[in-house]
């Protein structure tokens, strides 16, 4: 093979040189992944939170009391305790009670709150901490034909105070809001990113297109 044979054997391109390259395909989303994952954050905090506000934090049971006997308990002074009672006999339940000197301690009604399958009923206030309590079937049940069997009990408790839940509501708030609102501040700002290197691209276009035009006109010179 003459030289001039072999330098343009070498010159000339092998077949993959002209071989069309394949592109990868470009995720266009993934820059919404992290607004997305800063939403569901925000949004599955805030439910849990929510969520732990609405089942009742109630501590254990102070005392639990069998019906039909009397039962001496003990109390700090001048404190107030709540009676739960089976929440399928909240209105066949009624309870009186007594302190060390023998007066009777006001039953006032306590309704509105469920746990562990037992319904708030009463609250009475436990005068010098002595207290002999006795629940029985009350005269007219609601429930036709209800009679203790014996197995049943009342439990007695603190009262049942939502201000504690003020700290716990208020972290819902804040992270509820918080993370929906970090994730919004995300996505707008990478769709203002986007914007903007739209605009660059489309202003630098132009500028080319420009330079082009220019370039023709300068070459083709005066006819």
């Amino acid at each position: 093979m003459s030289s001039y044979g072999a330098a343009e054997a070498h010159a000339s391109p092998g077949p993959s040189a002209h071989a069309p390259r394949r592109r990868t395909p470009r995720r266009r989303f993934r820059r919404y992944y992290g607004s997305a994952a800063w939403l569901i954050f925000g949004l599955g905090i805030g439910g849990f939170f929510i969520a732990g506000v609405a089942i009742d934090r109630l501590g254990a049971w102070d005392h639990e009391v069998p019906l039909q006997e009397d039962t001496a308990l003990s109390f700090p002074r001048s404190s107030e305790r709540w009676i739960w009672v089976p929440e399928e006999h909240v209105d066949d339940i009624v309870c009186t009670g007594t302190d060390r000197s023998g007066a009777n301690l006001p039953m006032r009604p306590a309704l509105g709150y469920d746990h562990d399958d037992y319904s708030s009923a009463f609250r009475f206030p436990t005068g010098d901490g002595t207290v002999t309590l006795r629940c029985d079937a009350a005269p007219s049940p609601a429930s036709a034909g209800w009679t203790p069997t014996g197995a049943e009990t009342v439990r007695v408790a603190e009262p049942v105070d939502r201000s504690r839940d003020v700290p716990f509501l208020q972290a819902a708030f804040i992270v509820m809001l918080g993370g929906p609102a970090l994730g919004v501040v995300m996505f707008a700002g990478t769709l203002l990113a986007q914007i903007g290197t739209g605009v660059a691209r489309l202003v630098a276009w132009v500028r080319r297109r420009r330079a082009r035009r220019l370039r023709a006109t300068t070459q083709a010179g005066p006819r």
